[in-house]
Parts: C-alpha cells; structure tokens; sequence
C-alpha cells in the first residue's frame, strides 16, 4: 500500500492551522486523489488546552476521502510522527511506499528520521515538498539535522530551540 504522510506543525497560538501545515495537508489530499492508498495526518497537542494537529488538519480533508485517512494524535516531534505512525500502520497494513509530506527546509532532517525511524520503507520514501525556506529556516534545520543524527531525544537542548524559532 502506497502511504501519504503529513508531517504535523505547531497550531497557532489562535488554535487555527498554519499556513504552513494547511499546506501540506492540501497538498497531501491532491496526492492522495492521484495515487495514493492512504492518508495519515499527524501531529499531537503541542500546546495545553488545544486540539491535536492532525485533528485541525483532518478537518480539511473531504468526506469522500475520510475513509481512506488516520490521524497519529500522540507525537510532539518529528520523529515521533514517523514512530508513532510506523506503530499506527504496522497492524492495519503493509506499506509498500511512503511518500512525506513536509516543508522544503524540513525534508533533510526528515530523511533522515525517516531512514533511522522506518529503514525498511526507506529505499521506497519520496518526499512532497511545500513552500519556501528561508535563510533562517534552513539555518535552524541544519542545527536540528545535526541533532538529530546525535540524539533525536535530546530534552535540553532540541526544545530551548524549537522554542525559540517555531513561536507560531
């Protein structure tokens, strides 16, 4: 089974979707009308009080396609989303191919979560990049790819910079 997964983001400090994550989301259900098998938003709460990203992002996708979605509703990290969703399938059914659906700037470290996190479905990951990255934006990945590749759970470091530049 080919599976599209959508990386979540941050909700606003309004509770509303970013740009950036309703980004992916419209680009996800356009991939999944065209070739996919299934859909899998993800994203936890990552702010008290509101609802999980992968809820606000399900609220996007068409009734004609809500059969075909999960929704991942434990994550806080990227990682995690690549985890949680490889446990949320591996009971329903074999995956064949995953395509991500994230931001430009996220893709690197992304492939590299996906590579340590899902290394069989790997070889057959394609990544479906949305909007643009700035300087900044693909300054701060680089740092979080290095991270990544040391210690993905890092509690002290990773959080005092995904603080300081994801502030909505």
């Amino acid at each position: 089974m080919r599976v599209i997964l959508v990386l979540g983001n941050k909700l606003l400090l309004s509770g509303a979707m970013s740009c950036k994550f309703r980004e992916r989301v419209e680009r996800a259900i356009l991939v999944l009308s065209r070739t996919g098998d299934m859909l899998v938003i993800t994203g936890g709460t990552t702010r008290a009080g509101f609802q999980a990203e992968a809820e606000a992002g399900l609220s996007l996708v068409p009734e004609n396609l809500k059969a075909k979605t999960r929704v991942e509703t434990e994550s806080k990290s990227t990682s995690e989303n690549i985890k949680f969703s490889r446990e949320l399938l591996s009971d329903i059914v074999t995956v064949e191919s995953l395509v991500v659906v994230t931001s430009k700037s996220h893709v690197p470290r992304t492939r590299l979560l996906v590579k340590k996190f899902w290394p069989e479905v790997y070889p057959k990951t394609s990544f479906e990049e949305v909007g643009r990255s700035t300087a900044t934006e693909r300054f701060v990945e680089y740092v979080l790819c290095c991270l990544a590749i040391v210690d993905p759970n890092d509690r002290v470091f990773l959080p005092l910079l995904k603080k300081f530049f994801r502030n909505g």
